[in-house]
């Protein structure tokens, strides 16, 4: 399975994680708020980057980045939804 994950980009590999985990460890608030998190913040980061080719200092600097729509700072704890959401799919990618 590893050779085929590397082939696949993020946004490819999000809806497998979804429904091979999300659908069946989530409840339907969890994972609506997550997939919100996946959706407006890891998408238009991570979408087109292969599994594979996603590194730490990739995560560390998009984490150090993050801030709100309006531009004004990022509440600890949406930071930590987000790195959250994020390692459920990196996890799951590295099975």
């Amino acid at each position: 399975m590893q050779g085929r994950i590397e082939k696949i980009s993020f946004k490819d590999f999000v809806p497998q994680w979804k429904k091979g985990y999300a659908n069946q460890h989530m409840g339907d608030n969890t994972r609506r708020n997550v997939m919100g998190y996946v959706d407006s913040y890891l998408m238009p980061e991570f979408g087109v980057v292969r599994l594979d080719q996603i590194r730490p200092l990739h995560l560390v600097t998009f984490f150090a980045g993050l801030i709100r729509k309006d531009e004004k700072l990022m509440a600890t704890n949406t930071k930590l939804n987000i790195y959250k959401a994020a390692k459920s799919i990196f996890d799951a990618a590295a099975v």
